[in-house]
């Protein structure tokens, strides 16, 4: 029984060691839970803020000359011809 006590006697406890913390475990929960909540967010804010793209041009007046890129066709107020095929 002496020896035992002789034993525990002699064991001691280590202070300048720090203890070891089971405070790590949360971080592992919640670091990829901020990170999935910051990528939803970066990308809802980037969806929400593009809007509708629009091209937008100069109006302009031309000067008054005729064209040569399309030529002009008269209006008429002939009746057209009916092909006899369809009646």
């Amino acid at each position: 029984m002496t020896d035992i006590r002789q034993e525990l006697s002699s064991l001691t406890i280590d202070r300048e060691r720090p203890a070891r913390g089971g405070r790590w475990w949360p971080a592992l929960l919640l670091l990829p839970i901020l990170a999935a909540l910051a990528a939803f967010f970066m990308y809802g804010v980037r969806r929400w803020s593009r809007g509708v793209e629009v091209e937008t041009v100069r109006a302009s007046i031309a000067p008054n000359r005729p064209s040569t890129a399309m030529p002009r066709t008269e209006i008429t107020t002939k009746p057209a011809k009916i092909c006899e095929v369809c009646k």
